[in-house]
């Protein structure tokens, strides 16, 4: 995501906005009396099984609300296949299928964070603010049993929302802010990120005037009303109190996303500077990546994963390539990015390559030091690209007397560093991350290995000025260095 500067620190773009739970985790696990074992003693269960069972509920909240997550994608994906007119409308009982077993799911994750909420002992009871809004406008049965069926399904839908709206309160937090990074931030749950901030759920269309609820206009009811209930279920605050503020840390991934196993990189100077550039820069990021793969820094991403397996420390450099026509004299947007390195590969990109642009412009101009993403050329080619804009003139740049690199080039090792790890963890920002967003290497932004004066050491020997990146399981072992919160998950 953006490695963006506040306060010296990295900042992703947020996707959803949580409120915290200050001391959440004592209070709550305190007064739990759940036991793992089947037994417990007259004192109450041990640490250690207190441990268990807040790591089994903490799991499967998590659980749930990658369902929730699932379920939405399934819910787009029929949506988008809708066609205009019923006339055109086929599979009618698959689709019904398809939203009952939806609707079910979306049942169950539902009463999965109801009841783990409860056992924290959180009432998450105040009504949300759409739940008098939605309103259902169904006819009797027609005697039709495709009809009669779509609507039964619609009435359960509109039942699932309504009770979503009653049982979790939408967290509304980042709602009246004007700060650009909360208002434009990318949302991986929902279009254009502020559904939540609505005063009411998303309203139907009105039925057809003839009265008549044809199934067309039921299939989309029961879409509606089911992501409905995720905007309440999913951007609720009670997601907050799954294990209080220290479960809130984890990566999950979110909507079962894929990861780069393993990772090729290639360099894109952009600009007529660059030409003539007589700096370390270019031959540094050269160094850089060509001895990034299997170093210690690299391997940091280990444990995240698809269902092909593990990202490794694997990378391999292809060198880099030069533009010498002068890129816009501004922060440059994602589609600019891609269609530059799609014209520099001929619209052939390797999709296991991450395209870094490294632009002659930028410096002043931008408000982050680096971001990620991803992108189709002209021919649907996928790609994978970062923006490294110009650091000169912006905090973006580190300290770095000992290696021998000058600022410019160690600001751009620095954020490539971090934006590859966290490209292979989140290539398309729909794979690992955590409740607000934040990427295994924004959770360590701006700190550093607490030895050899915070340099990394790469294949070739060489040392370099790298930040340390999130693990779970270090966190979760206590093992882990702390990071600007005091979380203890960075490793390096």
């Amino acid at each position: 995501m953006a490695y963006r500067i506040i306060d010296r620190s990295l900042a992703v773009v947020l996707a959803i906005s949580l409120t915290g739970c200050n001391g959440a985790w004592k209070q709550m696990t305190k007064g739990s009396r759940t036991s793992t074992s089947g037994s417990e003693s007259s004192n109450g269960p041990s640490p250690q099984q207190q441990e268990q069972a807040n790591t089994k509920l903490t799991s499967d909240a998590m659980g749930a609300v990658d369902r929730l997550l699932v379920s939405r994608s399934k819910l787009l994906d029929i949506q988008d296949k809708l066609p205009a007119t019923e006339a055109e409308l086929q599979n009618v009982p698959e689709i019904l299928d398809s939203l009952s077993a939806i609707a079910t799911e979306v049942d169950l994750a539902t009463q999965a964070l109801e009841a783990i909420a409860k056992v924290y002992g959180t009432v998450p009871a105040e009504a949300g603010s759409g739940a008098a809004k939605l309103r259902l406008e169904l006819l009797d049965p027609t005697g039709d049993a495709t009809n009669d069926r779509a609507q039964n399904l619609a009435r359960s839908a509109f039942n699932t929302a309504t009770n979503a709206a009653a049982k979790f309160k939408v967290d509304t937090s980042d709602c009246d802010s004007v700060n650009p990074a909360v208002t434009a931030r990318i949302s991986v749950l929902f279009a254009d990120g502020r559904d939540h901030c609505a005063s009411a759920a998303p309203q139907l269309e009105p039925p057809p005037q003839n009265g008549f609820l044809n199934l067309l206009f039921l299939i989309k009811s029961v879409i509606q009303y089911l992501l409905s209930a995720l905007i309440f279920v999913i951007n609720s605050t009670v997601l907050s109190f799954l294990g209080g503020s220290d479960s809130a840390q984890l990566l999950f991934n979110r909507t079962g996303g894929d990861v780069l196993h393993s990772s090729k990189t290639v360099a894109i100077f952009w600009g007529p500077t660059w030409q003539n550039d007589t700096s370390d820069r270019i031959s540094g990021i050269d160094q850089f990546f060509t001895n990034f793969g299997g170093s210690r820094n690299a391997g940091t991403a280990n444990e995240y994963f698809d269902a092909g397996g593990n990202v490794t420390a694997t990378s391999t450099y292809f060198g880099h390539l030069m533009d010498a026509s002068a890129p816009p004299n501004t922060a440059l947007t994602a589609n600019e990015i891609v269609a530059e390195a799609c014209k520099m590969t001929n619209n052939s990109p390797d999709p296991n390559a991450v395209y870094f642009v490294y632009t002659s412009t930028g410096a002043g101009k931008v408000d982050f030091c680096a971001w990620h993403t991803w992108g189709t050329c002209p021919n649907l080619a996928p790609i994978l690209v970062a923006y490294e804009p110009n650091p000169d003139g912006a905090p973006c740049s580190v300290y770095d007397p000992k290696s021998g690199h000058s600022p410019g080039l160690s600001s751009l090792a620095l954020t490539s560093a971090h934006e590859l790890l966290e490209t292979v963890s989140d290539p398309r920002i729909a794979s690992w991350g955590d409740f607000k967003g934040e990427e295994n290497a924004d959770k360590c932004a701006w700190r550093f290995p607490p030895v050899d004066d915070g340099l990394s050491t790469l294949s070739d020997g060489s040392k370099w000025k790298l930040q340390m990146n999130w693990s779970n399981a270090a966190f979760k072992a206590g093992t882990g260095e702390p990071n600007k919160d005091g979380r203890k998950g960075c490793i390096y």
